[in-house]
């Protein structure tokens, strides 16, 4: 994977809180070609993007994977990918999962009554509150839900 993102690869920013691993990556691997989440561009002029991620997936790598954008917060945007060969879902901030012994004191029992802590993993209250658009955010579910795979999956968790 290093030789392909180093080439002309493309490393995508699927949601706007990552935008800081992005430009760590962009330091590492200059030829990459950057993909911003929606909105990224505006924000970080410092970096170069090639495009911006949308619902439907690059020609690069439109035959593996799948994508579209969690729309309906007024706080975030995320992209979710679908990989079809492996049949994964691959989210960012939307679903959050923690390993229980890492997490002591204060900051684990919160993460513990938010439901990020466990076999699933969830989606923080915090952004699930902040779905005010929720027609947005079920759109996306169910264009994600359409039948591709011989098996539904369901990403949407809590």
């Amino acid at each position: 994977m290093e030789a392909r993102v180093a080439g002309d690869g493309g490393v995508p920013s699927p949601s706007t809180p990552r935008s800081a691993l992005v430009a760590v990556t962009a330091r590492a691997w200059p030829a990459a070609k950057l993909y911003a989440s929606p909105g990224l561009a505006r924000r970080r002029r410092d970096l170069t993007f090639a495009g911006e991620l949308g619902d439907r997936p690059d020609p690069a790598w439109a035959a593996d994977i799948d994508q579209v954008i969690f729309h309906g917060s007024f706080v975030m945007e995320e992209v979710v990918f679908f990989h079809r060969a492996s049949r994964s879902v691959i989210v960012t901030d939307l679903v959050q999962k923690f390993d229980p012994a890492t997490l002591h004191g204060w900051r684990g029992a919160i993460m513990r009554l938010d439901g990020l802590v466990g076999p699933d993993g969830s989606t923080p209250r915090e952004w699930r509150l902040s779905f005010w658009k929720r027609r947005a955010a079920r759109a996306a579910l169910r264009r994600r839900n359409r039948p591709r795979a011989s098996r539904r999956s369901s990403w949407w968790s809590g």
